[in-house]
């Protein structure tokens, strides 16, 4: 069973891409603390030898140093041999019994976090530190994508990954036979994969399947014996269908591995009719990629160079102009408006003429700046600033298209930023809304 385990875990996951060709990623550092701390638990809890807390700790701490969300696997130690107020009363004891090791813990605990905690508070000022605070993406507990992390054609865990559906139906079983250490693990999974479905950006860039996930296959492995335990000790005809059913798992995640490496599969832009277009196809055909999401640059530009493709949906001009921007105005009169309010769709073009008049004081290497992006509580997102010039009979014409949005009540703001503070007369600003046809 623990062969089949790992030969499905290898052959028919995401692991092997992300352990390989992105080997880089923070969730190979996390698997490995996982398997850590689950051996050194059980370990601990068989022999009670300080050397396992110890590990058990230092475990728990590199994770939270890497990745803080995954402060949640402590869930796994302190609950193994835990199902009911009996045994919850027995592990109470267990750990009063032992508190001087667990002060040897988290000695060693606040001795592996010192560096990190000393270089937040000499870059900071606080020792502890949130370092995800791109307003653009974020925690959304109370609206969790959990359908699409899993069946999205896109990155979905189960369209790319379908084995992995086994190891989850596994827990049931791994419950029900082995529940004084199961729902330890079962509560971990279930808390940190509700985090990891909350995330905004959902699809984790450009991910092979649901890379977060990796993480918790140490886990999902063991539930996976379970459910092979099972199947082992039914009849022959059940055993052939699970096998069909894995081999044919195991080969299409190969299939789609390989397609992902030989750019087949977009790892950004995936859509549904797109992936059946694709679908076991060695070759793509170029109207096929016309089926793909939105093209986005990484390089910060904004070019429009399909406007055959949207049309204009709104045209206005921004109230305030004409307006004489002085050296003592830093800020134009800017506009501002919910994304939500100015279209359904996942994305916009935005086009914005700004006419100008230069005054004799005005410095003709310091034109004011267009900014735009959009804007929530916590910041602004997807900023972009494109500078004023003298060409096109002092007109300027500025594009740019939304980004991944985080929320629809999310505003987008334009205004005019004369961070040099220069004199120019602007004369009229005008804003074109293009939507996809």
């Amino acid at each position: 069973i623990t062969a089949i385990v790992f030969i499905i875990i290898v052959l028919g996951t995401n692991y092997s891409h992300h352990l390989t060709v992105k080997n880089l990623e923070t969730v190979n550092v996390l698997f490995f603390f996982v398997a850590v701390l689950i051996w050194t638990t059980i370990q601990w809890h068989t022999t009670q030898k300080l050397i396992y807390l110890l590990m058990i700790g230092a475990s728990v701490t590199f994770m939270s140093l890497v990745k803080p969300s995954e402060v949640l696997i402590v869930f796994l130690p302190l609950f193994y041999g835990v199902y009911n107020k009996e045994t919850f009363l027995n592990k109470w004891k267990l750990l009063l019994q032992h508190k001087v090791q667990f002060l040897w813990m988290f000695s060693l605990c606040l001795v592996i976090a010192l560096p990190q905690m000393s270089y937040w508070y000499v870059r900071t000022g606080s020792l502890f530190y949130h370092s995800y605070t791109n307003p653009g993406v974020g925690l959304d507990i109370t609206s969790p994508y959990i359908f699409e992390s899993l069946f999205s054609f896109k990155k979905g865990w189960f369209v790319y990954t379908p084995v992995m559906i086994f190891s989850v139906i596994g827990f049931f079983f791994f419950l029900k036979q082995k529940k004084e250490i199961a729902l330890s693990f079962f509560l971990y999974f279930l808390f940190t994969s509700y985090i990891i479905f909350s995330w905004t950006e959902w699809w984790y860039g450009a991910a092979f399947s649901n890379r977060p996930l990796i993480t918790v296959y140490p886990i999902l492995a063991i539930s996976l014996g379970y459910f092979i335990q099972f199947v082992g000790k039914k009849n022959q005809v059940l055993k052939s269908v699970f096998s069909i059913a894995v081999l044919s798992c195991v080969f299409l995640n190969q299939f789609q591995w390989w397609q992902l490496r030989s750019g087949i599969l977009e790892p950004y832009r995936m859509t549904k009719d797109y992936y059946w277009a694709t679908f076991l196809k060695k070759t793509v055909a170029e109207d096929d990629r016309k089926l793909l999401s939105v093209f986005r640059n990484f390089d910060g530009s904004h070019h429009f160079v399909n406007r055959n493709d949207y049309r204009i949906v709104s045209e206005f001009e921004l109230e305030g102009f004409p307006t004489k921007l002085t050296r003592e105005m830093e800020f134009s009169p800017s506009f501002e408006k919910p994304f939500g309010d100015i279209t359904s769709q996942d994305h916009i073009w935005v086009e914005i003429e700004v006419n100008y008049r230069p005054t004799p004081q005005t410095d003709s290497s310091s034109l004011p700046l267009l900014v735009i992006h959009m804007n929530r509580k916590e910041g602004a997102y997807g900023y972009y600033s494109s500078q004023l010039t003298y060409e096109n009979n002092s007109k300027s014409i500025t594009t740019f298209m939304t980004p991944n949005i985080r929320s629809a009540k999310d505003g987008l703001k334009t205004y005019l930023w004369n961070k040099d503070k220069n004199e120019l007369d602007i004369r009229l600003v005008k804003i074109k809304i293009f939507e996809k046809k």
